[in-house]
């Protein structure tokens, strides 16, 4: 529709909707083309946009094009959010949402190429800027409008910049609008990031501010869009910031200053102003202009309380990333086609990867690929040394998120960290160049999670044991070659040893606390970090990096999830390959027969135990009961590295004994299955059981008479007489050891020593 109506086509508007809204159509419309008029224009139009809002209509009708052409100088900014909040106020224009839509897409052109426009046309086109479906309303260059309370900020406050506007909602309630205003140099972090990469952004932001404290102030404006009492207003935004900061003191006195700003005029009314200023000195409160006072060391916290994750005001996250990322303009490079196709920004993914390069690790000449099979891409590596001893190179792959954060040590350590959709997984990949045993190596390792873990200690047993089980299966020895790789997520850390997966410890913060062993500031490999910063931190690096980052999250979905998908698919047909190789070596376990008594046990119980052996057990000439001893393959595999004959003997017995007793993750249980040859009452056997365990026993005799109830019990059960061919079986764990009577659970005896006095 045309953007000018024709006196015919005013009156008709009138009919159609209020007086008041064409009153101020006709002001519009009388404004002359000089400056003076034109600021007028300027100020009338906001009013005018705000009297359609209270206007209630007199006869509503559908429109004709022109009137839509007329409303639609109203909701050019962001037509779809006024339709969604004044719904009520057009309700009987079923046809205006589908009209406007029509109109406004191709308003801007209408107005830029109509040489006979009117001037009130003129100075709409100037006053409405930017793009018309953005989410947030842009006016006069910088400054925004928040669409949900309709609040102006202006584009400076003093020499800071405005970088975005968001509401606070309690509820249905909009609280207040909040801007956020910065240096240029602040800005500037983010300018270059992709709009894709929010979480990226707003880290590198907060990095941004928290360094820069010391010479730079962030400003939070709030303006308030509904009234709240001073002690309500000064305690919930306390209440936000006290979970961010240790310093509840600090906390207590912002709380202060906000209530005797608020107080002074006797609430937060509609429009009044809190003004944070956060510097390296602190908080620093006004209130409608008048400085109130500071609050010192909360500069990070406060900020947080709008920028982290759990933000108070997502809107203000979103606008942020909306108005202030994607600015900065690739540099332009004549070197090579393939240049100039990137700074264009029309290259492919896949042409971008073809680009990238190994990285060579100096100290020790181990060599890294650009990309790992599942996508994951080079960071940068580095060695960890012992002394003057290299052990091994190391390399950090992770997504391009990540690669694109690596600006600065932190914002590396927290995008590696996040686990974020972004990036999920981050791996670090490491070639021993020296060589080191299982336990040792496992060790080593463990160690240097141990202190950045704040879950169960015990937790990082089984991260070890991982590590342990892997080097075992190749011998004991990590040699000179060896690689781990050892895959962060927010489920755990995966372990894999020459490719084989191990398992995964799975324990919730054990995968960021793993990316702290090698990006924290206490760092193992301090030159992984510089080479990480190094090769991405900077210049093309940075162009290219952004690029990724923006072309893998382009990625369709749904290649995404058959990618999973298939992976889920391969990781299954992995295991199924393994199992059937398991059940190949089992098949060849024969049962194992005592000698004595004849009696036969099964080379492996139900629940995955082995039959490590079997003998019998006499009382003078009288055999009572043959015994077979069940433990995991981890204690057969002590027991293979000692040879037959008797010099060996003793170390083998001390060997089996240490290892049958550990109840650690890799034998967690050790079984006794004893068959009765010789029938003998329940008292009889169980007190003969009980004693055996007593004289090894240093805990209190009540433990003992447990077990002895349990065994007696059990044999009372079918008659009180423990005939031949009766099974007793004792599972020893480190719960304790518990009964079972021809397959019947008794129950277990709890004693803290009664397990290895039994085994």
């Amino acid at each position: 529709g045309e953007l000018s109506c024709n006196l015919s086509a005013r009156r008709a508007l009138d009919r159609k909707t209020s007086y008041h809204f064409i009153q101020r159509a006709r002001e519009r419309e009388r404004i002359g083309s000089t400056a003076l008029r034109a600021g007028r224009a300027e100020q009338k139009l906001l009013k005018a946009r705000d009297g359609a809002v209270r206007t209630s209509s007199t006869k509503k009708m559908a429109p004709s094009t022109a009137t839509v052409g007329t409303l639609a100088l109203f909701l050019l900014a962001n037509h779809q959010t006024v339709l969604a909040n004044y719904d009520r106020q057009y309700a009987s224009l079923p046809s205006l949402s589908r009209s406007v839509a029509g109109v406004t897409s191709t308003s801007q052109h209408n107005l830029s190429s109509n040489k006979h426009s009117s001037s009130s046309n003129h100075l709409l086109r100037k006053t409405f800027i930017g793009n018309h479906n953005h989410k947030f309303w842009s006016l006069r260059g910088g400054a925004l409008v928040d669409p949900t309370t309709k609040i102006e900020f202006d584009d400076k406050l003093g020499n800071l910049s405005l970088l975005g506007v968001g509401v606070r909602k309690k509820g249905p309630i909009k609280v207040y609008s909040v801007g956020v205003y910065t240096n240029d140099d602040v800005a500037g972090t983010i300018a270059a990031l992709p709009k894709s990469n929010k979480e990226g952004a707003l880290t590198t932001l907060r990095e941004s501010i928290k360094s820069t404290s010391k010479t730079s102030t962030t400003t939070f404006l709030l303006k308030m869009s509904f009234k709240v009492g001073a002690e309500k207003m000064a305690g919930a935004i306390a209440e936000s910031v006290d979970p961010r900061t240790s310093d509840k003191g600090a906390v207590e006195t912002l709380k202060q200053l906000i209530l005797d700003g608020v107080a002074a005029k006797g609430a937060a009314t509609l429009g009044t102003t809190l003004q944070f200023d956060c510097s390296d000195e602190g908080v620093k409160v006004s209130v409608d202009g008048t400085e109130i006072g500071s609050a010192p060391g909360l500069c990070q916290a406060f900020s947080d309380v709008f920028l982290d994750k759990d933000g108070v005001s997502p809107a203000l996250r979103d606008s942020i990333v909306e108005n202030s990322c994607d600015k900065a303009v690739a540099p332009k490079s004549s070197s090579s086609n393939s240049d100039r196709k990137s700074s264009s920004g029309d290259e492919s993914l896949e042409s971008i990867e073809s680009t990238l390069k190994p990285i060579e690790e100096s100290a020790t000449g181990v060599t890294f690929a650009p990309k790992l099979n599942d996508g994951l891409y080079l960071v940068g590596c580095g060695v960890r040394k012992k002394g003057p001893i290299k052990v091994y190179a190391a390399s950090m792959y992770s997504s391009a998120t990540v690669l694109n954060n690596a600006s600065s040590q932190s914002n590396l350590r927290n995008a590696a960290r996040s686990f974020d959709s972004s990036s999920p997984t981050t791996s670090f990949v490491l070639e021993m160049t020296f060589n080191a045993g299982a336990e040792k190596i496992a060790g080593a390792i463990a160690e240097s999670v141990k202190p950045r873990y704040n879950g169960d200690p015990s937790d990082i047993d089984d991260l070890e044991a991982l590590i342990v089980a892997g080097v075992n299966k190749k011998g004991d020895q990590a040699s000179k070659g060896t690689i781990f790789r050892f895959d962060c997520s927010e489920d755990g850390v995966s372990v894999s040893v020459d490719g084989n997966a191990e398992g995964q410890a799975s324990f919730k913060e054990m995968g960021s606390s793993f990316v702290d062993v090698f990006m924290d500031d206490n760092a193992v490999s301090p030159t992984l970090v510089d080479s990480c910063i190094k090769t991405w931190g900077s210049g093309e690096a940075k162009v290219k990096s952004s690029r990724l980052s923006e072309l893998s999250n382009d990625k369709p979905v749904n290649k995404g999830k058959e990618k999973r998908v298939k992976k889920k698919e391969q990781a299954k047909s992995k295991v199924d390959v393994e199992l059937l190789k398991l059940e190949a070596v089992e098949s060849k376990l024969k049962p194992v027969q005592d000698a004595a008594t004849g009696v036969a046990f099964d080379p492996k119980l139900d629940d995955g135990l082995y039959l490590i052996g079997a003998g019998s057990r006499k009382k003078s000439f009288v055999k009572l009961y043959a015994i077979g001893m069940y433990a995991s393959p981890t204690v057969l595999h002590f027991l293979s590295s000692f040879q037959l004959g008797e010099e060996h003997q003793r170390e083998a017995s001390l060997a089996l004994r240490n290892a049958s007793r550990a109840l650690d993750t890799l034998s967690p249980t050790t079984s006794f299955v004893l068959n009765i040859v010789f029938p003998v009452d329940a008292k009889t056997i169980a007190g003969a059981i009980a004693k055996s365990v007593q004289v090894r026993f240093g805990g209190p005799s009540s433990d003992v008479d447990e077990l002895e109830s349990l065994i007696t019990e059990g044999i009372k059960r079918k008659g009180g007489q423990a005939t031949k061919g009766t099974l007793l079986r004792f599972d020893c764990s480190k719960v304790g050891v518990s009964v079972s009577v021809d397959g019947n659970l008794q129950g277990i005896a709890r004693g803290n020593d009664l397990v290895p006095s039994l085994g």
